[in-house]
């Protein structure tokens, strides 16, 4: 259980937001490596989350349930051809108009004043909520040591090489940014946010200065 919350933590952080202003229909932009996708085995796994969520939630989660609402309308990915994203026979990718719509009702539903983000507040925001996941994976020893996790992020789930890995990128961030940001985290998530050691972390990846 901790494996499957740890690891669609920073992906469900990201789009527990969308209701506050973040859009899939925002195209990608120049050189940036990071964004939203459908993967083709999200769809089993969109199902199998669906369920879970509803079973295990904590009530003071702050989550804008708008997954659900994909679920419950059969959008499950590829696979179904349609899910943050409508897919052609090919699997090309488009924005959808629907998935705007449903964004801005969930927002309106609880209260939310969208706004703008920058392309660079997002990553960042997902970055040290990875981050911070990742210190509490580390200190709970499901992962042995913090290199690792970039390992995993780099081989398994598509992370840039280039960037060399979730904690090396943060590592390149002062601890007064990554401080701030975690506060930024706590702020938004709730009773529910646990907070990292990300500097233990970040100092057990043993780089030099």
């Amino acid at each position: 259980m901790v494996r499957v919350q740890s690891e669609t933590r920073p992906r469900g952080n990201a789009r527990a937001r969308s209701p506050e202003g973040t859009s899939m229909m925002r195209p990608k932009p120049d050189g940036q490596p990071f964004a939203a996708d459908d993967a083709p085995e999200a769809a089993a796994q969109r199902h199998l989350f669906f369920a879970e969520r509803a079973a295990s939630r904590d009530p003071a989660e702050r989550y804008s349930g708008i997954a659900d609402r994909l679920c419950e309308s059969g959008r499950l990915g590829r696979k179904t051809g349609k899910g943050w994203y409508a897919y052609d026979e090919r699997r090309g990718r488009r924005p959808d108009p629907q998935i705007h719509a449903l964004i801005e009702a969930g927002a309106a539903a609880k209260g939310i004043v969208r706004r703008p983000f920058a392309d660079a507040e997002i990553v960042e925001h997902v970055l040290v909520t990875m981050v911070n996941e990742a210190a509490l994976l580390v200190a709970e020893g499901v992962a042995r040591h913090p290199a690792d996790v970039d390992v995993v992020f780099v081989h398994g789930y598509g992370f840039p090489r280039h960037e060399g890995g979730p904690l090396f990128r943060a590592s390149r961030r002062s601890p007064e940014f990554l401080a701030r940001a975690q506060d930024i985290l706590a702020a938004t998530d709730g009773p529910t946010f646990r907070r990292g050691d990300i500097s233990a972390l970040l100092a057990g990846l043993n780089l030099p200065a």
